[in-house]
């Protein structure tokens, strides 16, 4: 080494009890200040060989020519719990699949000082396989434990349990998608669920629920005790939807009062578009539902900020709430709510916005090419024979290609792009990527938004768009290039998107003798429009001479 000459590791050792201290040797100074010292490695009581990112980090150090002060490696780094169950069901799984026994699993783990405990030879079996081939090591404590078989069925089960209900969840703004930005995960002004529940700054609301929730009881002809009872029989099933370390700290009496606050407060503000009276005659709420609809209609659609949709139906039943009125108010969409299948009815309140766009259920996708051809711009579309079109409906998947004689057409429908809608759109992407809609192949709004990204390279490809009726709203073109790059940045395009990235190359194979003089064309257009001028001005002195001669 060549700024530290003897660097040797501090061990926690249980048998002498007591640290060497690192022989550091020579004096080199830096700009970070001067200091001696050490490096510890700590693995919570037990005797470790240096591990490989120790290593790297003294290169690195050495690399940077630090000064002599090494400060200490943190003993405990930031956990992510959400996925220790999943590890815990892959080290069972594992030692399933292998056919193990715990014993020749746990072999390689040797710690020194330490009797290995004693295994059971004959564990409980179940239907996946033998759980005696799970087990756990424990380094936080002073001995190394083996998990109990009932409790590695139990983690199994929950887990599968999960992940059959992973498109009921209410899921977390996946981490892929985190350039997209705060304003596209933390909501504005209301807090709707236990993600958000206690930022100061959206305390605001919290009268306005409790007003909300009054008015609502009254309204329904029921009383308080009989619409909490409702309530309360979803309560626990509700709360199993959100991340356990959201809801660890909040009772299970906390947890139910937060959840009918925020369904009367939905529902009241559903109320608003579902009567037909006139609102400047409304109630205070109303009025101030009114005012902060902009904030509202955006918080209410984000991911994080969701309701299980069987609250909703707990409390909506002795309402004026109509689905299909506030439906075609907000979200511009017309919708036939009741007429929706028990087996698909939305988790929440986006995912029915997502079902209402996607418009088609059920439906098989086609089998494609394995290799997709390349992408294309909305300026380059007409050089290959392809027009576009708009679609007969607005719902995402009404997305086509139409094969004809001169062109061929491209149907898609329109996008309207406002802030609000901007946040409806990723927070819909962002529910597919946390269901995995791509591998089931209904990744419907992930192909709507590929397709368009697709398309909109430079912001003269936005403008040829806007201006052709495909886009719409207040956002700028270069707003809403950036949006889309941002957006697909590491978004799985879904089924629709490919199918029509072949029909293009489809177009492209079929027509590529046109595409050829369509390009020859556009790349020598003003060295053409001078010969066809310098040509035209040949023909009029020839017409000119000849008409003399005729004379």
């Amino acid at each position: 080494m060549s700024q530290m000459t003897n660097l040797s590791l501090v061990v926690s050792s249980k048998k002498s009890g007591g640290k060497e201290m690192a022989d550091l040797s020579d004096n080199p100074s830096s700009s970070h200040g001067q200091a001696g010292s050490m490096i510890e490695a700590v693995d919570h009581g037990e005797d470790v060989g240096m591990p490989d990112v120790m290593r790297q980090i003294v290169k690195e150090l050495e690399s940077l020519e630090m000064g002599r002060k090494i400060e200490r490696f943190p003993s405990s780094l930031p956990r992510l719990p959400g996925m220790e169950k999943a590890k815990g069901v892959s080290g069972y799984t594992l030692t399933r699949d292998l056919d193990k026994s715990r014993e020749e699993m746990y072999s390689p783990v040797i710690v020194e000082g330490k009797d290995m405990p004693d295994l059971p030879d004959n564990p409980p079996s179940s239907s996946h396989g033998q759980a005696g081939s799970m087990m756990k090591v424990v380094y936080h404590g002073e001995d190394v434990e083996m998990a109990d078989a009932n409790a590695i069925h139990k983690l199994v089960k929950e887990f599968e349990k999960e992940s059959l209900e992973i498109d009921m969840k209410i899921h977390r703004f996946p981490a892929i998608l985190a350039d997209m930005g705060d304003q596209f995960v933390i909501p504005m002004a209301l807090a709707i669920g236990p993600y958000h529940h206690g930022l100061s700054r959206l305390q605001g609301m919290e009268k306005a629920k409790r007003v909300a929730a009054y008015t609502l009881t009254r309204d329904s002809g029921k009383s308080y005790k009989e619409m909490y009872a409702r309530l309360l029989a979803v309560a626990d099933q509700a709360r199993r939807l959100y991340d356990e370390d959201a809801v660890f700290d909040i009772s299970k009496s906390k947890f139910a009062d937060m959840m009918f606050h925020d369904a009367c407060f939905l529902l009241q503000y559903m109320q608003l578009f579902s009567s037909e009276e006139d609102v400047i005659e409304q109630s205070p709420l109303h009025r101030f539902f009114l005012s902060n609809a902009a904030c509202i209609d955006n918080d209410i659609m984000l991911l994080e900020n969701q309701m299980p949709w069987s609250v909703i139906q707990a409390l909506i039943t002795d309402t004026k709430v109509v689905v299909d009125d506030f439906i075609a108010h907000v979200f511009f969409s017309s919708s036939d709510y009741n007429n929706i299948a028990p087996s698909d009815l939305p988790p929440h309140l986006l995912g029915l916005l997502r079902l209402l766009k996607h418009g088609r259920l059920g439906k098989t996708p086609d089998v494609l090419p394995y290799a997709p051809p390349s992408p294309i711009r909305a300026m380059e579309l007409e050089r290959i024979g392809i027009k576009l079109d708009h679609s007969e409906t607005g719902a995402f998947t009404d997305i086509g290609f139409s094969k004809g004689f001169l062109f061929d057409k491209l149907f898609l429908p329109p996008l309207i792009m406002s802030r609000t809608r901007a946040s409806w759109l990723a927070n819909m992407v962002a529910f597919e990527v946390c269901t995995g809609s791509e591998n089931k192949g209904n990744a419907y709004i992930c192909s709507y938004v590929a397709i368009f990204a697709m398309l909109m390279v430079r912001e003269e490809d936005v403008h040829k768009l806007r201006s052709k009726g495909f886009i719409e709203g207040e956002l700028s073109d270069k707003q809403i290039l950036e949006f889309f790059k941002r957006l697909t940045q590491q978004m799985t395009p879904g089924h629709d998107y490919f199918k029509i990235l072949f029909a293009i190359g489809d177009c492209k194979r079929r027509r590529w003798l046109r595409i050829m003089v369509w390009k020859f064309v556009s790349d020598n257009a003003k060295a053409i429009a001078v010969v066809l001028s310098i040509i035209g001005v040949l023909v009029g002195i020839f017409k000119a001479l000849f008409s003399l001669k005729q004379h």
